[in-house]
């Protein structure tokens, strides 16, 4: 027999598929409550994941998208956008 895939949103959780609202949080409930099971996770991305214009946002974690310690883990889909100029812009204003 096979076991049906269960899916969770980030949306249901909250997130905003606006490309400015900070997902951070939704995303996190959402794993939260596909993580005890034992089965594998799939995270599809249907558009594009934007990094914070600032780079002060990351605080000190310094990551944007960090996966620590996990096992049966895929990420399919999506662009991500780390807004390479956004920072640099921000980098170098702060060395002026």
């Amino acid at each position: 027999m096979q076991l049906l895939a269960t899916a969770y949103n980030v949306i249901q959780f909250g997130a905003k598929p606006d490309g400015k609202a900070d997902a951070a949080q939704p995303f996190l409930k959402a794993w939260s409550a596909a993580s005890p099971s034992k089965k594998k996770i799939t995270v599809q991305i249907n558009g594009t994941l934007v990094a914070p214009t600032d780079y002060r946002a990351l605080g000190n974690s310094g990551c944007w998208i960090l996966f620590i310690k996990v096992n049966r883990v895929s990420v399919f889909g999506g662009n991500l956008d780390a807004e390479g100029a956004a920072f640099w812009a921000c980098v170098l204003l702060e060395l002026a």
